[in-house]
């Protein structure tokens, strides 16, 4: 059983040498057979300078208000194969991008994954960062 959360898509761009395939495949997705990725990339927009965002909700049911473009950074829902996104997104992302998430229900829970840009992810957590004061 999957719970709420909200992904977060942060600073990920497109490599420029990736733009054609993964406009291809965003177009087709309704060929994807995971139905989590197919889910992502049906409600994802690339931008003009590769920068990959959500598309506003038309029922106005964001987290985000939507930009001039129509575009919010988070979306929520029952992401439970968001390590999928992570695996398909490794492949394509410039350096630095990272897909983050965070629980709705109420525990504060939040992960992610970060990219190189050289086709390698890592795994985010929270974890402490300095001493107790």
């Amino acid at each position: 059983m999957s719970s709420w959360t909200q992904l977060h898509i942060v600073d990920v761009f497109i490599k420029e040498n990736c733009l054609k395939r993964v406009k291809g495949i965003i177009k087709s997705c309704k060929n994807i057979r995971n139905e989590e990725l197919k889910y992502f990339l049906s409600n994802i927009f690339l931008c003009d300078d590769r920068y990959l965002s959500f598309k506003a909700s038309i029922e106005g049911e964001n987290p985000y208000e939507p930009d001039e473009l129509g575009t919010i950074p988070a979306m929520d829902a029952k992401w439970a194969g968001s390590e999928a996104i992570a695996k398909w997104l490794k492949k394509y992302c410039k350096g630095g991008g990272s897909i983050v998430e965070h629980s709705l229900e109420g525990d504060g829970a939040a992960w992610g994954w970060e990219f190189d840009g050289k086709g390698k992810m890592r795994y985010l957590a929270l974890k402490p960062a300095e001493k107790w004061k």
